[in-house]
């Protein structure tokens, strides 16, 4: 449930500073496109009233795609400073990302134009402060309390505890009735081998089946959190953003399978170490960097 809470790390970071102020002042650009009446009637005697919302609305546009670009390529400038480069896949995200970024600015600036052809000022400034609340705030704040509602019939981790401790506990039973009728080593060891491959054939994979049960249902509600967020072009464009940085929940199911394989592969390990071989020393399960999980640019499904 906790995924779900709201953005992460909120909107500290370079998508999340666009969203909150750079939406404002797109709005505003738009609602100033015809603020002023006198130079619009002007220009539109010499030509049409159509042609003039037409061509004024494109080249603010422009000019908007162009600042976003001037400012996205410093960033990069940034980057390279700072010795990180992105390779081709990620710089393909960042394209895709600018894209929605590009239909979410559009969007805004021909709302906040709309708010600009109501007669009164004050109606005008009041509407477009309602426009911004509601695309940054209520409806992505909205999506996440949707989500994060139906999060909550996902199993707990409490239950699912619970249900893997049933499952040794009844291995458990098993194998101490089966220690009882050890007559010599040679026999205990033979029946230890024979416990731990019946445990890995069965009491294992019946852990690994519930462990799948709850990244399904987690998956799920990953996919009814896309299905709204495509809704709205600022959540839209928040979700996009999310994955693009590696920090969205494409990753975290990419995670959740990378520590499932580790526990396998280290259960495999120690059932070889302890049952099948004489070993003197301590060796070490994990081998150079399989310790570290590298999270990656996706894009949501």
């Amino acid at each position: 449930k906790n995924l779900y809470v709201d953005k992460a790390g909120g909107y500290k970071d370079f998508a999340g500073l666009i969203l909150l102020f750079g939406t404002l002042l797109i709005l505003y650009y738009g609602y100033d496109s015809f603020g002023h009446k006198n130079y619009t009637k002007f220009v539109a005697s010499f030509s049409s009233y159509k042609q003039v919302f037409v061509y004024v609305q494109l080249s603010r546009i422009i000019l908007l795609m162009s600042y976003i670009l001037i400012v996205t390529v410093l960033a990069l400038i940034l980057l390279w400073l700072n010795g990180l480069i992105l390779n081709g896949a990620e710089l393909g995200h960042l394209i895709n990302f600018l894209l929605v970024l590009a239909l979410m600015v559009i969007f805004l600036f021909v709302m906040g134009a709309i708010a600009g052809t109501i007669g009164s000022r004050f109606m005008g400034i009041v509407v477009l402060m309602i426009i911004w609340f509601a695309f940054v705030f209520f409806f992505p704040g909205t999506v996440y309390q949707l989500v994060s509602k139906q999060a909550a019939d996902i199993t707990s981790n409490y239950q699912l505890e619970f249900e893997k401790l049933k499952v040794v506990m009844e291995f458990e039973k098993i194998a101490l009735d089966e220690a009882k009728r050890y007559t010599s080593m040679e026999e205990r060891k033979q029946s230890e081998r024979k416990l731990v491959e019946s445990y890995w054939k069965n009491e294992f994979t019946k852990l690994v089946a519930l462990e799948e049960k709850m990244k399904h249902e987690m998956s799920e509600n990953f996919q009814f959190f896309n299905n709204l967020s495509i809704l709205f072009p600022t959540t839209f464009y928040l979700s996009v953003s999310n994955e693009v940085s590696s920090r969205g929940y494409e990753n975290y199911f990419r995670f959740y399978d990378y520590i499932q394989k580790i526990k396998k592969d280290f259960v495999r390990f120690y059932f070889n170490k302890k049952f099948y071989s004489n070993y003197n020393k301590l060796e070490p399960f994990i081998k150079g960097d399989e310790n570290l999980f590298y999270a990656v640019s996706h894009l949501p499904g």
